[in-house]
């Protein structure tokens, strides 16, 4: 990055905000990669189910839905993070993962 645009400073910014949106690393040396990056499970509905939100919202979903990457699983609950970034559950027993 440093050569293929040397002296432009906005296209360097623009270029590593893209990597990071990716999900790239930097490490202390410049370099990025996938490394230490967590990996997600996509949790897919297996039959029709209900979502929450944290306000205790309910959200009828259908049989075959993605809803988006796993957080957390207790309780009998499954935590996961929506495309919108907003962490919202749904009981484990309705869910399994691509």
């Amino acid at each position: 990055m440093e050569y293929a645009f040397k002296g432009n400073e906005t296209a360097k910014a623009q270029i590593k905000n893209e990597f990071r949106r990716m999900g790239l690393k930097v490490s202390s040396t410049g370099t990025w990669s996938l490394q230490g990056i967590r990996l997600y499970r996509d949790l897919i509905t297996i039959r029709e189910s209900v979502v929450m939100d944290n306000k205790g919202n309910r959200i009828p979903v259908r049989r075959n839905t993605i809803l988006g990457d796993e957080v957390e699983v207790a309780n009998g609950m499954t935590w996961f993070k929506s495309i919108d970034n907003s962490i919202l559950k749904v009981p484990t027993q309705d869910v399994t993962y691509t």
